[in-house]
């Protein structure tokens, strides 16, 4: 019995413990709550901004940004009637590039290489071409660049290219038809010496994209021209040499040559004639008659073997004359086709440059006057704020913890 109302004490003085009234502190422990409450918002708002002030004004190097704008065009006179010229935007592109209905036209091929651009200046070929070029990795290690933002001599590649990354902003801008390119470097003379390498960087590439454009367009031209050449040269070397085996230069001259030596002989044969009859009509002795005869003879003769060498069967010139004319025409349809794919390699060539691609620089880059970054005031400001709200948000966690509790 004793033991049980010992158990019934211990019970009623455990709930007499339990609800027993928040006990308000004492002076002194409100000044050091206090006094403990200062520390923590000292720490959580002045150490942050003050650790920020000090590295914005004393430590933080100056950022120089250099912005230029480049387009990627077509000749006015390479464009479709109603297009805006090379890189024209998106609208021209939906609109089939200047009513061409196609999307080969010189503004649609602008605009994709105007992307290609881009693409190339964020790619790792931009950036070893940039360090070749100007030492990208020596300028942004320099030791006077504060060590938050300096490059590491040691950095590897990967590093290096996403350093380079951060400090290189390219956009393209298509319903303008622009590409707008920001270079970041901590001297005016190192941000403009970026935006030009990869401007002349574009522009090669570009002019690649052209060259090849022209080797792709114009190889069936060209290769039509060396076939059309080597025809024209074959057709020229079998007239060469049939000349050659037929000791003749033009056959329709001998022909001529040979048809006025014919005539010639007819007319000495005709004349002779007139005479043999002369002379028997008036009643000569025949012993005149025989020479002029016999000289007749001779005359048939040689108009008979002019005429055998004229159109006979085997030396005949007819045949000689009608094979060089056969070879004559071929040579000709030769020539007139190596002419007339030369015309045509001709017109190819204009209608390349008509749809030749260049780099315009809309707003070409400039050295910075001003640095545009840090913007030291609006960092601190930031800071102070993100303080305060970091302060504020500790009260009130500190105050529930605190209500909770009692």
């Amino acid at each position: 019995m004793l033991e049980r109302l010992n158990e019934d004490e211990d019970d009623f003085e455990f709930e007499v413990r339990a609800v027993r009234p928040y006990v308000h502190p004492t002076v002194q422990q409100r000044r050091r709550q206090r006094i403990r409450s200062i520390i923590i918002s000292a720490i959580i708002l002045c150490v942050p901004t003050l650790v920020g002030a000090l590295y914005l004004f004393v430590f933080s190097s100056n950022v120089y940004a250099t912005n230029s704008i480049v387009m990627v065009r077509v000749p006015l006179f390479g464009q479709s009637s109603g297009s805006s010229g090379g890189g024209g935007g998106a609208m021209a592109a939906l609109m089939g590039g200047g009513g061409g209905g196609s999307s080969a036209t010189p503004t649609t091929r602008a605009i994709d290489e105007s992307y290609a651009v881009v693409q190339y200046i964020q790619s790792e070929e931009a950036f070893r071409q940039v360090e070749r070029e100007i030492g990208f990795r020596k300028l942004m290690s320099q030791p006077g660049v504060d060590w938050l933002h300096r490059l590491s001599p040691h950095a590897s590649f990967r590093w290096a290219y996403r350093y380079y990354l951060r400090h290189v902003h390219v956009y393209y801008d298509d319903f303008q038809g622009q590409i707008l390119l920001s270079t970041y470097a901590f001297t005016p003379e190192t941000s403009l010496a970026i935006a030009n390498a990869l401007t002349h960087a574009s522009e090669h590439l570009v002019n690649r994209f052209n060259d090849q454009a022209a080797q792709d367009y114009l190889a069936v031209a060209r290769q039509q021209v060396v076939e059309k050449k080597r025809e024209w040269d074959q057709a020229s070397e079998a007239l060469m040499n049939f000349r050659l085996a037929n000791d003749v230069i033009d056959p329709a001259l001998s022909s001529t040559s040979y048809n006025n030596v014919i005539m010639t002989l007819v007319g000495q044969a005709a004349s002779l004639r007139a005479q043999i009859a002369a002379v028997g009509k008036l009643g000569e002795p025949v012993g005149q008659v025989g020479p002029l005869r016999n000289q007749l003879t001779a005359l048939e003769q040689e108009i008979d073997r002019q005429q055998t060498r004229l159109t006979g069967h085997n030396d005949a010139l007819a045949r000689t004359i009608a094979g060089f004319s056969t070879l004559t025409t071929a040579q000709s349809i030769a020539q007139q086709e190596y002419v007339s794919a030369l015309s045509t390699l001709d017109t190819e060539l204009f209608t390349i440059k008509r749809q030749m691609l260049y780099i315009v620089n809309v707003v070409p880059p400039r050295a910075p006057e001003e640095a545009q970054y840090p913007q030291r005031w609006k960092d601190l400001a930031i800071i102070l704020v993100l303080s305060f709200c970091a302060w504020l948000t500790v009260r009130i966690v500190v105050a529930a913890l605190k209500d909770h509790l009692t």
